[in-house]
């Protein structure tokens, strides 16, 4: 059984402490309940930790402790030319491995507005970006986890949470960001004739970066890997409707439109050691751009089933690779 009669696999060393985080031993914030040798008498260990958590002062704190915080406000509104709804939110976390964090910011906007009579605008945005830290684990040589469970027969030789510790330098961080806006106008200058475009955009990146610094104890001459990817897309879409009597019970609908659609893709992959350095880096990347249109018409009556439509597409896509040794 380890401290406090958990058995946490000798991993309670690596694990961010109730106040403020720390966990290893010779840590900053390392506190001796977790990183020093407690008394085998089981009287002594439960004293030890009475009152755990109790203050920032206090002599102990349970292992592997996870702070969250995570707000939001939103307000609406408006009147009759305007409404109106905004929100934001905020989240920051510090889970259970020392390095393991993540802060996210997110904010969405929704209007519809009525500038002059027979023209509807709505536009609607929502923007999120979010990072994320995470300690090196699993089953990964050069990570905390794998040489904590096989102490001695791990890639140190030695179980000594000190030296165990360097895998924690292992630098892996993900920034992950998206925006998506679109905007509908809607504009009726006659009961019966209806015109509605909607335009639309949508951007997604997606960064992950890992870094062994100059130094690190497994990987000496220290190395970089950057993956960057990026996705764009553009619609447009035009419908327009007249609706029109036929009889005095019957009346039909006739609608035209298009539709246009860009979709870009770039990704971009380096990596780079041997710090420090101006050798070249190698990298790769690559590109794709496709354009889709549909255009279409026709007109259909109701209640019957009759309709009689007509599209033209037309659709192309462009790639490009590039690489450099």
């Amino acid at each position: 059984m380890g401290l406090n009669g958990m058995d946490y696999l000798n991993m309670e060393h690596y694990m961010r402490d109730a106040w403020w985080g720390g966990g290893y031993e010779g840590g900053d914030l390392s506190v001796p309940c977790i990183t020093d040798s407690t008394p085998d008498d089981t009287y002594d260990r439960n004293q030890l930790w009475k009152g755990v958590n109790s203050s920032p002062e206090g002599a102990c704190s349970w292992p592997g402790s996870v702070w969250t915080q995570n707000y939001s406000l939103s307000v609406r509104g408006g009147g009759q030319a305007l409404q109106y709804f905004l929100s934001g939110g905020y989240e920051n976390d510090a889970l259970v491995q020392p390095q393991d964090s993540l802060t996210r910011y997110s904010f969405r906007g929704n209007f519809t507005m009525t500038p002059i009579e027979n023209l509807q605008i709505q536009w609607n945005t929502g923007w999120t970006n979010q990072w994320n830290k995470n300690t090196s684990t699993a089953n990964n040589a050069q990570g905390v986890t794998l040489n904590a469970f096989r102490q001695e027969r791990n890639y140190f030789g030695t179980g000594d949470p000190r030296r165990i510790a360097a895998t924690i330098e292992y630098d892996a961080q993900q920034t992950i960001e998206r925006l998506s806006t679109g905007m509908t106008l809607t504009y009726t200058p006659l009961s019966d004739l209806t015109n509605r475009f909607t335009v639309g955009y949508d951007f997604s990146q997606q960064e992950g970066r890992n870094l062994r610094n100059f130094g690190f104890e497994q990987f000496p001459q220290g190395s970089l890997t950057n993956d960057t990817w990026q996705n764009r897309v553009l619609t447009f879409d035009y419908v327009g409707t007249y609706t029109f009597p036929l009889t005095d019970m019957i009346r039909s609908n006739f609608s035209w439109g298009g539709q246009a659609v860009g979709d870009e893709e770039r990704r971009v992959q380096a990596y780079g050691e041997n710090f420090p350095g101006a050798a070249d880096t190698p990298w790769c990347s690559d590109r794709t751009i496709r354009w889709n249109g549909i255009f279409s018409g026709g007109s259909r009556r109701t209640p019957c089933s009759w309709t009689a439509p007509l599209r033209i597409t037309c659709a192309g896509t462009h790639s490009k690779t590039s690489s450099r040794p």
